[in-house]
């Protein structure tokens, strides 16, 4: 028989498990969602010059909305303990120092304290920015290199290969020799062009027709020997 009690619990563990699957899951905590620097700094009860200095440093320091609270909550400590101290909200703002360095000195805090996720694809973006900047002036300097300058052929290769060639007197040059037996050459009958003179052995029928030709162009073998 089953227990009742035992039924009960199971049902409020499997109501207790559905509605944590049915919530939904957020980033950031609810006050970090909702309340932004702005309002943070509204609610400080500061005096509006401090409240203004504030304002203006966490826009300046260009961080994450939950960065920027975090900067407003700190700056407002900070003025409050000044107050409590009896210092003027004038002096206070005075001895604040520069706006602008102050915000980029808080924002390269802040940036330290970032995930390493954060950083592994911030020196990723950069290496490709900078891989993308190389590639485009490389392709410029080659362009116009390629564009705004001509070639100048300072060394003549031809000239120094030929030199040796040229030291040869004329009587002793064999290509015009060539030449002329080339020339001279008796027109191959076309049976024997297409049977890949000269592999035609003495059992083919075109072996006296290859013979006769042979004999014929022995004056320029003998030019060429």
């Amino acid at each position: 028989m089953t227990n009742p009690h035992r039924t009960d619990i199971a049902l409020a563990d499997q109501n207790l498990v559905m509605r944590i699957l049915r919530t939904p899951i957020h980033i950031l905590p609810q006050n970090l969602r909702r309340k932004s620097a702005e309002r943070a700094i509204a609610q400080t009860n500061l005096p509006e010059l401090l409240q203004r200095l504030i304002l203006d440093v966490t826009n300046r320091s260009k961080l994450w909305r939950s960065e920027r609270l975090d900067v407003a909550r700190e700056l407002a400590s900070h003025f409050h303990d000044g107050l409590a101290s009896g210092t003027s909200s004038d002096k206070l703002a005075e001895n604040f120092g520069d706006r602008a360095q102050a915000a980029a000195l808080i924002r390269r805090s802040k940036k330290r304290c970032r995930p390493k996720a954060w950083h592994a694809l911030a020196l990723t973006t950069k290496a490709v920015g900078l891989l993308f900047i190389a590639t485009i002036a490389l392709y410029l300097a080659l362009a116009a290199r390629a564009f705004l300058t001509h070639p100048n052929i300072a060394r003549n290769y031809l000239a120094e290969i030929n030199a040796d060639i040229e030291k040869i007197p004329e009587a002793n040059r064999a290509w015009p020799l060539y030449r002329q037996a080339y020339l001279a050459q008796p027109r191959m009958p076309e049976e024997i062009a297409k049977e890949q003179f000269p592999a035609i052995k003495p059992e083919d029928p075109l072996w006296p027709t290859t013979v006769a030709y042979v004999k014929e162009c022995q004056p320029q073998i003998k030019l060429l020997h």
